[in-house]
C-alpha cells in the first residue's frame, strides 16, 4: 500500500497540472518564451537564447515540443513533465534516505500537490527542469554513497561524526 501511495502521488500531479494547464493563460514571460523558441531562422534562435538569462537547454526541450502543436498546454508540457518526474524522484530520494515506509509517498505527494509545484509546472520556465535535474542528480548522488558503503546502510551513517567520513 505504501508503493501505492508513492507511484499515485506523480499520477495526481499530473492530473492537476494537466487540468489546470489546459485553462490558465500564459503569463507575460511565458508567452516570451515561447516567442524565443517559435524562431523559425536557427541563427535568429540562438541571438535571442544567448541574450536570455535561462539555460539553452530549456529552450531545445521547449522548441523539439512545439513539433508536437501550439496550444498552452503543449507550451507547458516541459514544465509539467519535469514536475511529475521530480515527484518520482523525491519518492525514490526518500525512500533511500528514511526508515518510514510511508514517508516517501507522503513526500512525494506533499511536493506534486503543493502550490509551488504546481505553480513551477504550469509557468513555462526552467524552474521546473532546473528542479528536475537538481533532484535527478541528488538520486544518483545517493546510490553513489550506498555503493560506498558496500552492505552497510548509508542511513546508519547519516548522523556519525564528520571523522567517519575519511574512510568514505
Amino acid at each position: 500500500m505504501a508503493r501505492v501511495l508513492g507511484a499515485a502521488a506523480p499520477v495526481l500531479s499530473a492530473i492537476v497540472l494537466v487540468y489546470l494547464g489546459g485553462r490558465e493563460q500564459l503569463d507575460y514571460d511565458s508567452v516570451w518564451h515561447v516567442f524565443i523558441a517559435r524562431q523559425h531562422d536557427w541563427s535568429q534562435f540562438w541571438v535571442e537564447v544567448t541574450d536570455n538569462a535561462h539555460p539553452p537547454l530549456f529552450y531545445l526541450v521547449l522548441k523539439s515540443t512545439l513539433l508536437i502543436g501550439y496550444s498552452p498546454l503543449i507550451y507547458r508540457l516541459p514544465s509539467i513533465l519535469a514536475i511529475v518526474i521530480a515527484g518520482a524522484l523525491m519518492c525514490a530520494i526518500a525512500s533511500r534516505v528514511v526508515t518510514n515506509r510511508w514517508l516517501p509517498g507522503v513526500a512525494a505527494l506533499a511536493f506534486g500537490l503543493s502550490y509551488s509545484a504546481i505553480t513551477m509546472g504550469l509557468e513555462v520556465r526552467a524552474y521546473a527542469l532546473a528542479t528536475c535535474l537538481t533532484l535527478t542528480g541528488l538520486y544518483y548522488y545517493l546510490r553513489l554513497v550506498e555503493s560506498r558503503f558496500g552492505e552497510q546502510d548509508p542511513k546508519a551513517h547519516a548522523c556519525s561524526p564528520p571523522s567517519s567520513l575519511s574512510r568514505c
